[in-house]
């Protein structure tokens, strides 16, 4: 019988990403707009990541054929900043954020807490192209959606490096259980859970320690939540590293016995991802974005007392740490796949490129 197989799409142009934030902080959309790169430099494409403040710079020195925004309300904001681009000359590819559709956009299914953004909606509905991270998100922008042809499902399979953390070992110092939490210390990630957690579990968990990685804030509210993290006893501040391949998220986990998610809303969160990729089981809170792809892969929570309870189960029980660990590496590899994932960032350029 003769197999005929379907060639990857190659890519001959230039392509300009835009981070919201630079890579070496490890922000979600950073880290996307890294793996985005590097899948579109897979496939051929000649790629220079910048950030906003780089953009119109790097449009006059790298003269790109396309532009590639990640995180529609961060891209819109940015260009309202920083002076707009010339539409009629670039072709513009836009991935949807973590948050974008449960804020900016407010567009999902079903009730959400957020608003609606003019500068954020304009922008997608300019879009040549749109990529979307989740069968929720896609469904929600094709019943929306002007152009449903546009708009683009890439699963995201996460780029996990394991460069060295300076003195993360003798900071844990052999304590166990370990927790992992990763974000900015944002409304969005609701970081103000962290310390109620933390404090419940150290009831019956002495040794416990709840590693905290992220960017510092800059708002009054985070810095008096930094402070008070520093401050508190098994909490330990991971200063900002980068991402991708050559970062040090893998280092982190390695040292994490569960993974915990707080957020209010939520879209595809690479560290979850780069949790289940690492085996490392996953705690996470039942909001919008979380629920549009999280099914047994991961445990689920509502309220603080119910997610005390279900961390103290799971860390008192090394062989269900183990299965669930196992369940969400096998659901990762059974639902992402890097070369498809570059595969269809690749034809949502060429879609881009064909429009223009």
């Amino acid at each position: 019988m003769r197999v005929w197989s379907v060639p990857e799409p190659r890519l001959e142009h230039r392509a300009l990403v835009v981070s919201p934030f630079p890579v070496e902080m490890a922000r979600g959309n950073a880290t996307t707009a890294q793996r985005t790169q590097h899948r579109l430099e897979s496939r051929g494409a000649e790629v220079l990541l910048v950030t906003p403040r780089e953009l119109h710079a790097a449009i006059a020195d790298f003269d790109p054929h396309v532009i590639h925004g990640v995180h529609a309300g961060h891209f819109a904001h940015a260009l309202e900043r920083e002076g707009p681009i010339a539409e009629d000359r670039h072709p513009l590819v836009l991935t949807i954020g973590g948050n974008d559709l449960y804020e900016d956009l407010d567009v999902a299914a079903g009730p959400r807490p957020g608003g609606h953004d003019d500068a954020a909606w304009e922008l997608v509905v300019r879009a040549d192209a749109i990529v979307t991270s989740t069968h929720a998100q896609h469904a929600a922008l094709l019943e929306r959606h002007p152009r449903g042809a546009d708009i683009f499902l890439a699963h995201k399979y996460p780029e996990v490096g394991h460069a060295k953390i300076a003195g993360l070992d003798s900071r844990v110092g052999g304590r166990r259980p370990v927790i992992g939490w990763c974000g900015a210390l944002r409304h969005q990630k609701r970081p103000e859970w962290l310390l109620p957690i933390h404090r419940a579990l150290r009831t019956t968990l002495p040794e416990l320690v709840t590693l905290v990685a992220g960017p510092p804030p800059t708002d009054p509210a985070g810095i008096d939540l930094e402070n008070a993290l520093i401050a508190e006893p098994g909490v330990l501040r991971i200063a900002p590293f980068a991402s991708g391949p050559k970062g040090a998220i893998g280092t982190l986990l390695a040292q994490c016995d569960l993974v915990l998610n707080t957020s209010r809303t939520e879209g595809v969160a690479n560290f979850l991802l780069e949790a289940l990729h690492e085996h490392v089981p996953v705690l996470a809170a039942r909001t919008p974005g979380n629920q549009d792809w999280i099914d047994t892969q991961t445990w689920l929570f509502d309220e603080i007392d119910e997610a005390v309870d279900q961390a103290r189960q799971l860390l008192s029980d090394e062989a269900a740490r183990a299965e669930l660990g196992t369940r969400g590496r096998t659901w990762l590899d059974e639902h992402a796949d890097p070369e498809l994932e570059a595969d269809v960032l690749a034809a949502a350029h060429l879609r881009a490129l064909l429009r223009r």
